[in-house]
C-alpha cells in the first residue's frame, strides 16, 4: 500500500501539461488501492469496529484522491495559461502530501496505543 502511495506522489513531479499521464497515475493508484483493500478484507475477520488497517486504507484513498484533485486544479491553471499557479499547485502538493502521510502514520500509531 505504501508503494501505491509513493506512485500517487510522483504525479506532483510530472509536468502540468501532461494531464493524461498525471490523471492516469492517480486513477491507477486509486483503483489498485481499492483492489488491494478488497483482497485484504476477504482474509480479515469481520469485526463490528474500525481497526487501524481500515483507517490506513481510508486515509490512503483520501491521499490519492487529493493528488487527483490537485492534478485537475493544476491542469485548469495550465490551460488558462497561468503556468506559475499550475506549478505552485504541484509544489504545494509535493510538500503537503508527505506531511499528511506522516500525520496519518502518527495518528494510526496513537490510535493503536489508546485502544
Amino acid at each position: 500500500l505504501l508503494m501505491l502511495i509513493i506512485i500517487a506522489y510522483t504525479s506532483f513531479f510530472i509536468n502540468p501539461k501532461e494531464f493524461e499521464a498525471n490523471i492516469e497515475v492517480g486513477l491507477t493508484a486509486l483503483l489498485s488501492a481499492i483492489a488491494f483493500h478488497a483482497s485484504q478484507s476477504e482474509s480479515l475477520p469481520k469485526l463490528g469496529y474500525t481497526i487501524k488497517a481500515d483507517i490506513f486504507f481510508i486515509s490512503t484513498y483520501a491521499l490519492i484522491f487529493l493528488t487527483i484533485i490537485m492534478t485537475v486544479v493544476s491542469n485548469y491553471y495550465y490551460h488558462r495559461k497561468i503556468i506559475y499557479k499550475a506549478e505552485r499547485v504541484d509544489a504545494v502538493g509535493a510538500y503537503i502530501f508527505p506531511v499528511l502521510l506522516l500525520f496519518i502514520i502518527i495518528f494510526i500509531y496513537l490510535y493503536e496505543r489508546t485502544n
